[in-house]
């Protein structure tokens, strides 16, 4: 309810038949500036040959103010909210969204760090927690997923994602219990070190294979930047992610898996009316 990324990129459909060409030139001129942009160059470059280039194609842009936007910060605890939609699909799904910080505005990157490492536990690899207990163990859900993004220039969201699997479970309030039975496990016990282990493993790996070729680290490097934060940082991504602790991860789930922090949607099938 507080933070702008409530809004779609590209706004409602309401706002845009509002707009005129004017308004949108004149954010295209506030925003769309030298000052506002982030150059990255990678690989085994000169830099005074880099600095010649950039110069000869954009040092003719006029340099200018470019407006101050604040960080788009959620309210830490907004309140349990849920919704219940109907869509053409098999199964009902249920999702939820629980309101975390990033890296841009955590008051230590430890704790962002930790809520990557907590995104891996509970649904990140086929031997997560959620993984493993519901989906190929208990087998209510037939997919299972989450996601959480630290590097956003605002607030973020672990979101959890799952399909139920009808055969073995067609109520989402007894999925969601289910669910809530594996993450308040998590709370009330700190991850054992060699599964809080595997997890690194898992998310440094990746981390490392996605620098495998440039344009993979030009993006590191320029989503950091653009976000607030320091390029130098993904330098140091391996050792912060390893100094994570297993009490670490506990805390982090007793702050941010909270139901003030919460939001649920559950998806049903549309009913056939005909």
């Amino acid at each position: 309810p507080a933070s702008g990324y409530r809004t779609p990129t590209i706004g409602w459909m309401h706002d845009l038949q509002r707009m005129n060409a004017v308004q949108l030139q004149q954010w295209y001129q506030a925003w769309y500036s030298p000052g506002n942009a982030t150059l990255v160059v990678v690989g085994d470059v000169a830099p005074e040959q880099i600095k010649a280039l950039a110069q000869r194609y954009f040092g003719h842009l006029e340099r200018r103010a470019t407006p101050v936007a604040p960080a788009p910060v959620e309210l830490a605890s907004a309140g349990e909210r849920s919704l219940t939609l109907h869509a053409p699909i098999a199964s009902p799904r249920l999702i939820m969204s629980f309101n975390t910080p990033s890296l841009a505005t955590a008051l230590d990157h430890r704790t962002a760090h930790a809520l990557r490492l907590l995104d891996v536990l509970l649904a990140g690899s086929n031997s997560a927690r959620i993984k493993e207990q519901l989906q190929l163990g208990e087998a209510i859900f037939t997919e299972v997923h989450s996601e959480y993004d630290a590097f956003n220039r605002g607030d973020s969201l672990l979101t959890i994602s799952t399909q139920l699997n009808p055969d073995k479970l067609k109520d989402p309030d007894e999925a969601l219990a289910r669910l809530w039975k594996v993450i308040n496990a998590l709370k009330d016990k700190a991850p054992e070190a060699a599964e809080l282990e595997r997890a690194k493993n898992l998310l440094i790996a990746n981390a490392v294979y996605a620098q495998d070729d440039l344009q993979g680290q030009a993006g590191t490097l320029g989503l950091l930047e653009t976000i607030g934060l320091d390029w130098r940082l993904a330098d140091q991504d391996t050792d912060e992610l390893n100094k994570v602790t297993p009490l670490d991860i506990q805390q982090v789930a007793k702050t941010y898996l909270t139901r003030e922090r919460l939001s649920t949607a559950t998806i049903l099938p549309e009913k056939n009316n005909g």
